[in-house]
Order: structure tokens, then sequence, then C-alpha cells
């Protein structure tokens, strides 16, 4: 359910600063996808303040979650469904939050499996597309 609330709130976002672009005047399609130039910068920064906001709804849901479990209850040999969980945010998710989860929590957890006896290939094998 909350994938499908805060992929909402991402798409009202998105339809608020379209319209709101859309309203600023410019020489038609001068730029791309028939944007004015004016019109693409605005598009961009609102792009970013988007981006701000499902940082902020993110880190003050799922991130609190997602840090706890991956740094206390996940065990990659065991648990790969984390991948797909991934797959599945991933365009929600602003690039800086998936990175610093991904640096933060995910890459030492699985530095420290690989370590272990007996699971190395395992965990490369599984895991080294998807983290690269």
């Amino acid at each position: 359910h909350m994938f499908d609330t805060v992929a909402s709130f991402r798409e009202f976002l998105l339809k608020i600063l379209e319209d709101t672009v859309t309203r600023f005047a410019g020489d038609e399609g001068d730029g791309l996808f028939g944007y004015s130039r004016l019109q693409e910068k605005e598009f961009e920064q609102g792009k970013k303040t988007v981006d701000a906001y499902m940082t902020i709804l993110l880190q003050n849901t799922l991130y609190h979650y997602l840090r706890q479990f991956i740094s206390v209850q996940w065990d990659p040999v065991r648990q790969p469904e984390l991948i797909n969980f991934f797959e599945k945010w991933i365009n929600l998710m602003p690039t800086n939050l998936y990175v610093h989860i991904l640096l933060a929590y995910i890459e030492p957890k699985l530095k420290l499996e690989i370590n272990r006896a007996g699971v190395q290939s395992l965990i490369q094998t599984r895991f080294y597309n998807w983290a690269s």
C-alpha cells in the first residue's frame, strides 16, 4: 500500500509541476519536447524540488525501517528479495537516497557476508550486477 501511496504522491507533485511550467511564457518550441528554454529551466528546478519532497517523505517513513532491517535483520544469503524491493522502488526513490542506502548499509553488509566462508561466490553472483 505504501508503494501506491508514494507513487500517487509523486505523480500528484509532477502534475502540479507540469501545470505550473506550461503557464510560463517563452518562444514555443525553442527547447526540447516543444517546451521553451524558460519552461525547461523551470521544469528541471521543479524536478529537484519534487525529489527533495520525496526524500523527506521517504526518510521519515521507509528509510528508518530499511536502515534497521538491513543493519540488524537482513541476511543476503537467505533473503535476496531485497533486490526485488529496490527494483520496484528505484523509480520513486530519489537517486541520492538510493545511493546513500546502497553505500552506507547494503555494501558494508555484503562485504561482511562475503568474508564469511562458503558464501562468497553465491553473494557475488547474486548481487554483483544489481549493486554495480
